[in-house]
């Protein structure tokens, strides 16, 4: 699996191992914790919104219990650095969140936990590794490229779902509604981020 890999992947996975970074899933109450500091750094460093602290704690008392969510960190001399939040379902590991530190960057921490978390979805017999969502269209310049190329360094598999649609009863509510919801957020992005969109729109 790993000689599938772009090769730029596999040498920044060496590379993170060879300077001695560590990788520890956490099962405890200590998980979202360590994840969701990082969250904050990376939210602010790259200027998105993120969802409040009690989100994941409810996310995490309700699925972990069942087996059904995994935190993974990296550490280097006991710095956490990145961590990953996936949830377990069907056999299919799906990587939900992801965040790092502004420090030790260029240790490379992001791909070695991807890369220890795939190995333990492995050898608990999981069969799919999702690596989720990127740009509809990526290109270069969009603001999601960096994700892309770092996702496409572990798979070229792409899967593309049909995605939602509303059956609307009454369209001049929807249309109201829709819009109101849209603004709302737009406002509530800029007062936080300084940005009117998001990354995440097409």
């Amino acid at each position: 699996m790993l000689k599938s890999f772009h090769h730029k992947t596999r040498y920044n996975i060496r590379l993170s191992e060879k300077k001695g970074v560590q990788i520890k899933q956490h099962t405890g109450s200590d998980a979202i914790e360590v994840f969701y500091r990082l969250f904050e750094i990376t939210s602010e460093r790259d200027r998105f919104m993120i969802l409040k602290r009690s989100y994941f704690d409810h996310l995490w008392d309700t699925l972990n219990p069942k087996g059904y969510c995994a935190v993974f960190a990296a550490y280097y001399e006991g710095e956490p650095l990145a961590a990953i939040l996936q949830t377990i379902f069907g056999g299919r590991m799906t990587y939900l969140y992801g965040a790092s530190s502004n420090t030790h960057r260029n240790l490379m921490p992001n791909h070695l936990v991807h890369w220890r978390a795939i190995e333990w979805a492995l050898g608990q017999g999981l069969k799919t590794y999702d690596l989720w969502g990127i740009p509809s269209n990526p290109r270069e310049g969009h603001p999601l490229w960096g994700v892309y190329r770092f996702k496409k360094g572990f798979s070229e598999t792409e899967t593309r779902w049909i995605g939602t649609f509303d059956l609307v009863f009454r369209p001049v509510t929807h249309k109201l509604f829709g819009w109101g919801i849209h603004t709302a957020k737009s406002i509530i992005r800029w007062m936080r981020t300084g940005n009117l969109s998001s990354s995440l729109e097409e």
